[in-house]
Parts: C-alpha cells; sequence; structure tokens
C-alpha cells in the first residue's frame, strides 16, 4: 500500500533506506501527500543532508542514535506546527 492509500498523519524515513534514497523517497512522499508529517532519520547527517531534507519538505530531522524523549519533542513540535496551519 502507498501513503495516497493509506493517508499517514507521519511517516519516519531513514536516510538509507533499502530500495529508494531516503531524500528521493521524501520527494515521493510530497508529491503523493503532501500533508503527512515526515521526519527524517540518519547517523550520519550532515548540516548539508539535513538542509536539504528539510528543503525538500521533511518536517523535521532527528540524528541517530534515537532518544525517546527527543522523538517525541519533535514529533510534537511538527504536529504542533501541522495544526497551527490548518
Amino acid at each position: 500500500m502507498s501513503c495516497v492509500e493509506l493517508k499517514p498523519d507521519i511517516i519516519f524515513i531513514d536516510l538509507h533506506t533499502p530500495k529508494m534514497n531516503g531524500i528521493k523517497a521524501l520527494e515521493e512522499i510530497r508529491k503523493a501527500s503532501p500533508e503527512t508529517i515526515v521526519l527524517m532519520l540518519g547517523s550520519d547527517a550532515t548540516i548539508n543532508t539535513v538542509k536539504e531534507a528539510l528543503s525538500k519538505g521533511a518536517s523535521g530531522f532527528i540524528v541517530k542514535p534515537l532518544r525517546p524523549a527527543s522523538i517525541l519533542d519533535k514529533l510534537n513540535s511538527c504536529w504542533q506546527a501541522k495544526n497551527n496551519h490548518v
């Protein structure tokens, strides 16, 4: 199933996905579901990578290793930003 069919509120996607680069996947998700919150994840993120992801429509970026508090904080801020724009 695709995000067009599922209409998810939130998608977490790694920079390094098995079949498609995470940035390319982000671009495809944005085309199919522009209202979805997309949080990018990466362990080897550079400032340029983060800037690229954000410029291509990522709602936020979380650097690995993942910490539950940072995930919840980023998710909460993205959710609030989305709801303030509605």
